[in-house]
This record gives structure tokens, sequence and C-alpha cells, in this order.
């Protein structure tokens, strides 16, 4: 029987105009059950309420199916819920549903339908004045702290619960208001109802809540922030980390139309902007924009008169933001042709606090790319920082292969017919040669020698210089990463040497110094000396090239004093890390191999002459040259270094 039917039956009676006795009965006994049920409830729901933290999410999921079947088969007339329950226990029981749906729970019936139906409404707290208490937390918070605001009809249902537009109860957490999350969700008949009762649009409670118009905005409710902004929202207030609205816009990490509508909304509204308005970090909506690659919105900032050149916190401007892109696109280029379109002059070599410009920015993140922008557009390539880096400084200091940023740098210079002082030394007296070599980078160091490098001055790098990160490039776990060292290093040395430079004793002393200290004079393996010979390790050995008419099984086969003759180059290096030959070896194998031609190619570019030497002068030159040659054959490289260090030794003793 409908609600309606029920009505006109007990005005008129049923058939004939009487009562029919069984139904009556049948029915006030259901309701008489509802209502004792109801009342188990609502003991359970205090008892919850009264354990606090220690409810369990079980035992509130227990009490939801036993909910779940009452209000699904109610019958007759709807209870008082405001009577049965009271305030504090309608919040609690509301709050908890929601989390027991935020936790995939089902009931056949929505809770909070049923409450409507009830027909209750919320009724605040209020002082001894009769005023009401707005320091209150309600579900319509918890709704919008647990983002149901995805699910605006849950949040909706509630506003038809808590339905006094004229009381805005603020959290007390968070600041946040149920004005804000009418804002949020976008419900315009609800904002236009509390503005109607006289609420600021404004509305910072707190100054670390975002205000209701830039959470509108934020959430492209335009409608709504129309009407805040036709209310006297103002379009210039900031959080307390001074963002505002125009910040908010920005942020948004994708290119629409939401910059323009509020910049014509504001318009219409005869509200004036602050275009450059900056943050706690001095960012203006310029830099948020940029950094988040909001291409059109930067351009509408610049249109409307954004300043390019302002400075953050850290000297940085918005061209110094572009220039830290890892990845290229075309945002750089559309930038410049922005500024160019608006008649701003950009200042290209701006510096940060550290000193740096926008190509020192743009070269340590090899961003060959703009960096040659910059340049075209009269960046100063030799501009230094505060501790005397140039730009070539950079580019040689950093551990990726930067040649062809290099090659770039030089080439548009050049085409400039501008200078590049390519000897200039940091505040640590080192030149860019100084730091590629450090580095390791053999194809560097190529470019700057054929770009007027000067090797007169030249002095090797000591052991202190070698960059920390080969510290960890040697703990990779990959076993090749030691291998690939010597490769590089055995580059350089030659790269220096067809140049004309010799190697010092202490430059000897440096570099081995460096393989002790990262053990690549150590054995790296306890397999059978015969292990090359194995069958696992020779059919994929044979396979794999290491020089012309050269496999990897021959070279590791010979003898240390004839491999060192027919020692493979770099190119081949990568050829051995590629293949899927190595790759297949078992890892035993690969350890032993990379530990074989470590010891070769230190042998080979490092050692007879000089170890030589110092094994007569440790002996007394006693013996024929022949019997020397012959030990220095049958030592590994670890005991050569010993030799060495022993020599050494002798030699300060004579002293």
């Amino acid at each position: 029987m409908s609600e309606d039917k029920f009505d006109v039956y007990y005005s008129n009676g049923g058939d004939g105009g009487l009562y029919n006795l069984d139904y009556e009965i049948n029915n006030y006994l259901t309701v008489v059950s509802n209502l004792r049920t109801m009342k188990k409830l609502r003991e359970k729901v205090i008892q919850e309420m009264e354990k606090g933290q220690i409810s369990t999410e079980k035992s509130r999921m227990n009490l939801f199916k036993e909910l779940d079947p009452l209000i699904s088969n109610w019958k007759g007339q709807y209870p008082d819920l405001g009577k049965l329950f009271g305030r504090k226990q309608m919040d609690w029981l509301i709050e908890k549903y929601l989390m027991f749906v935020q936790n995939r729970g089902t009931m056949k019936t929505n809770l909070l339908s049923f409450v409507i139906e009830c027909g209750y409404k919320d009724k605040p707290d209020v002082d001894e004045g009769g005023k009401p208490l707005l320091r209150r937390t309600t579900p319509v918070h918890y709704a919008s702290s647990r983002n149901f605001f995805r699910e605006n009809s849950t949040v909706r249902e509630l506003f038809r619960i808590y339905d006094r537009f004229d009381v805005n109860y603020c959290d007390e957490l968070r600041g946040i208001t149920h004005f804000y999350v009418a804002c949020e969700n976008g419900f315009y008949d609800i904002v236009e109802k509390f503005l109607e009762f006289g609420q600021d649009p404004n509305c910072l409670l707190q100054k670390s809540v975002v205000s209701p118009l830039r959470v509108a905005l934020y959430y492209k409710y335009q409608n709504v922030a129309e009407l805040l902004l036709k209310n006297g929202a103002n379009p210039n207030l900031a959080n307390e980390d001074g963002w505002t609205p125009l910040h908010a816009i920005c942020l948004r990490e994708c290119d629409d139309d939401l910059a323009e509508l509020f910049f014509k909304m504001c318009d219409d509204s005869n509200h004036s902007l602050q275009i450059d308005a900056r943050d706690k970090w001095d960012q203006t909506p310029l830099h948020v924009a940029v950094g988040n690659n909001n291409k059109k919105t930067a351009k509408l900032l610049l249109k409307r008169g954004a300043n390019p050149n302002l400075a953050n916190k850290d000297g940085w401007t918005p061209l110094h933001a572009i220039c830290s892109r890892k990845f290229a696109d075309d945002f750089d280029e559309l930038f410049f042709k922005m500024c160019d379109d608006s008649n701003h002059s950009l200042q290209i070599d701006a510096r940060d606090k550290w000193d740096q410009t926008p190509l020192h920015v743009a070269v340590g993140n090899n961003n060959k790319k703009i960096a040659k922008l910059l340049l075209k557009r009269g960046a100063d390539p030799n501009m230094a920082t505060d501790h005397g880096l140039t730009p070539l400084h950079f580019i040689c200091m950093y551990k990726t292969d930067t040649a062809d940023l290099v090659e770039t740098l030089f080439q548009v210079c050049d085409d400039r017919h501008q200078l590049v002082q390519v000897d200039t030394k940091d505040k640590s007296g080192w030149t860019p040669l100084q730091w590629a070599v450090a580095n390791l980078r053999p194809n560097l160091v190529d470019v700057l020698l054929d770009h007027g490098a000067k090797l007169s001055n030249f002095v090797f790098p000591t052991m202190s210089h070698f960059n920390a990160g080969f510290v960890s490039m040697l703990d990779e776990t990959a076993v090749h990463a030691k291998l690939k060292v010597v490769f590089d290093l055995r580059a350089v040395v030659k790269c220096l040497e067809k140049r004309g430079y010799k190697l010092k004793l202490q430059d000897v002393q440096t570099i081995t110094r460096f393989f002790a200290r990262y053990g690549l004079f150590e054995k790296l393996t306890n397999l059978d000396p015969r292990w090359y010979d194995k069958e696992e390790f020779s059919s994929e050995a044979k396979n794999i090239e290491m020089s012309p008419n050269q496999s990897l099984y021959d070279l590791i086969r010979s003898p240390p004093a004839k491999a060192k003759d027919i020692l493979p180059n770099e190119d081949y290096y990568h050829k051995l890390v590629s293949s899927i030959e190595w790759s297949e070896l078992p890892e035993e194998f690969r350890i032993a191999s990379v530990a074989k031609l470590c010891e070769i190619m230190a042998r080979g570019f490092l050692y007879k002459r000089r170890a030589l030497v110092s094994l007569m002068k440790l002996t007394g030159n006693k013996l024929p040259i022949l019997c020397y040659e012959m030990i220095i054959e049958l030592l590994k490289n670890k005991d050569l270094w010993h030799t060495r260090l022993a020599s050494s030794d002798e030699n300060k003793k004579s002293q």
C-alpha cells in the first residue's frame, strides 16, 4: 500500500468505509517491531560512539547489516529520527555510513535517502544568546575530506539534511565551511542560497584554506565562479602561501580555456587583476604557468602585461624555469615568440642567487635545443657563477656524454664571431678540460682540444679530483661498470697523449691509486684457472668480436704480454655489453671476463716500462733486463702496483 493510499485509507476507511482490523493489527505490530529494532540499534550506536577509536570497522559493518533490512522493508509511517537518536547520534550514524560506503560496503537502501524520507533536518546548537554555534564538524565536511565531491549526488543529499543556509558550519580541523563544500562541488543553487542569506563570498576563516572562488575555478565551475564574482568575491585574495586564484589556474597541467574565462569574468565584473601577484616564494602566476607547461595561460599572461623578468626568491625567472626542463618540446621557442609579440624585452643573462644564468641551467640539464636558442639570442657563454663556473665548466662537470652540446656551443659562438674562453679557471683553479678528464669523457676531451684548449699548462687531476660519481658507478650491480671505467680512462689518456701530453710519474701514481681504490686490480673470480675453456663460456665468447679477427675468447686466453698489443678500443666496449651472447653468459663468467679485461688493459696502457724501472730500483739493478721483463710478465697488476709503492718508499728513505 503506497503512502497516498495509506492516508486515504485512514481518512475514509477501507471497503464500505470500514477498517480492516487484521490489517490494522499487523500494521501496528510491524510499527512496534520496527521501533523496537530501532531502539536496539540506537543503543548499539551509543555503545559504538562510547568506544571512540576502539570501535572497529567490523562492528560498524555488522551494525549497518542489521540496519539494511529494516529500512529496506520499512512499512507504515516513517519514524522521527531526531527524537529516536538525537543530533550527535545522527551525525555519527551518517558519517560512519559514508565511511562504510567508501570502503565498498553495500546496502539495498541508501541510508541518506531513508533519512530524507523520514523528514530529518539537522538543527544547530546555540549559545546562551540563541545564536547558532558555527564551529562544528558535520558529515558534509567528512564527505569533502574524503573526496566525496566526485560523487556530487551524495553531497547534494547531505545538503538536504544539513539545509540551514543561514548557518555556515566550519570544521575544527581544516577550517572548511559548508559554503566552501558547495563551491567545491559546483552546486550553483546552494551557493546562491548561502549568498541570499548574506554569506561573505570570500569566506576565509583560516589562512591555510583556499578561497571559494579559487576552488570553483580549479574545478572549472564557471557559473559558480561568475556568481561569486558578481557578489563581491575578491579575485586577488591569497591564502597564507600567497596563492591567488590566478596562481591556481596556472597550476593546471593542461592547456585549457580556464584562464581566458577567468579574465573575461573579471572584466565583466569590473575586477582589476594583479597579474604579477607574488606568493611567499615570490613566484608570479607566470612562473607557475611555465613550470607546469601551461602554454595558453602563459601567452595570455604575457598579453595582459605579465613581466617575464621577475625573479622568485632563488633569483629564478620564468626563463630559468624553462631552461631547467630535461625534455625537448616547443615551449622554449613559443616563449621567446610570446615575449616578442608582447613587446617584452627578455633579460637573457639574468642571474639567480648562485649567479647562474639561464644558459648555465640549460647546459646543466643537457638541453641542447634551448642552449642553442639562448646563444643565438645573445647569451654570454663566458659568464661565471659565484664559484667561477662558466657554462663550459657546467657541461664538463656532468657525467653524461655531452660532446655534442659542446660542439653546439662552439658552433653557434663561431657563427656569431663570439669567443669562448676555453681555458678559464673556476675558483678551485680548474679548467673545463680538467673537469672533462676527471669525469673520464674522452669525446669531450677531444672536442675541447679541437677548439683550442691548451695542454702546455695542463695539470692532470689528482685523486681527490676524480669525480665522486664513480663510486656509485662502481657499486652498480652491472658487472661491466668497472670495465667501462677502464675503457674510458684508457681512452682519455690516449686522447691526451695523441695531442702531445706525456704522463708524468705523479699522473701514473694517480691513475694507479684510482685502480687500487675502486678494486680494479682485484681478482673477481674463484673459478678454475682454465675457466675460459669451459663450453658454456667458450661457445658464446667465440662469437663476441673485440677487435678485427679477435674474439672475446681469443683475448681472454692470450697472455697479458700479447693481449696488451691487441687491446680493443671503446667502440668494442659498447658492442660487448650490448651483445646477446654477453647477456646470455652466466654471471660468474661475466665477472671473470671483466676482471681479465681490466688486468689486460691496465697493463697495456699503464705499466710495462714504468714497472721495469721500479723493479730494477727495488733490487739494486742486479739482474739482466731480460730477467726483469720475464718477472714482470708473470706478475699481476696489483703486484706491480705494490712494486711501485715499495720503490717509491725506498726513494724516500734514500733521500
